[in-house]
């Protein structure tokens, strides 16, 4: 099996990204037919469907971590220093997860007893009260 020239190579490259360009024109068209399927293929590929993520090397990313954390605890609400401890990583990486990467994912209130302590839970899983 020979190796490619460089001419074939950008061929082959172009003729891949056509197809790309057709099926995103294609779900551009589906979107313009209904308006509401942009929001909803939104939604759902952020949810990833339910699918655990895992980094190279089989890690789980810490967002999974700290679903699975709330999972087991059923759901119970939880400060940034109790995930990360429970999960075993750094309070900022937790923070992070909460107040940025996946806000919409979890609710948050002040803690009872805590001052300016903020509680967590997890919006789509365990249980709701």
């Amino acid at each position: 099996m020979s190796a490619m020239s460089p001419a074939e190579a950008l061929r082959a490259m172009a003729e891949r990204l056509q197809r790309r360009l057709e099926i995103v024109q294609g779900i551009e068209e589906l979107i313009k037919s209904d308006p509401t399927l942009a929001e909803e293929l939104r939604v759902a590929l952020a949810a990833n469907n339910g699918a655990i993520r895992r980094r190279p090397g089989g890690k789980l990313t810490h967002y999974d971590r700290i679903v699975q954390h709330f999972e087991a605890n059923g759901n119970a609400w939880a400060t940034v220093d109790e995930v990360a401890n429970s999960i075993g990583v750094k309070r900022g990486a937790v923070a992070f997860t909460f107040y940025k990467a996946h806000r919409d994912s979890f609710e948050k209130q002040n803690h009872p007893d805590k001052g300016r302590v903020k509680q967590w839970r997890y919006m789509k899983g365990g249980d709701e009260e």
